[in-house]
């Protein structure tokens, strides 16, 4: 079971690493600051 979820975890980073830098990329792309928006 340990074995498991340390595999779920390894798959885990770079899917949270794309996704935090698709989101990172949309909001510089976006006009405007997002602080105001």
């Amino acid at each position: 079971m340990l074995k498991y979820i340390l595999r779920r975890l390894l798959h885990l980073i770079p899917v949270l690493l794309i996704i935090s830098i698709v989101i990172f990329t949309i909001v510089e792309i976006m006009p405007g600051d997002p602080v105001n928006a």
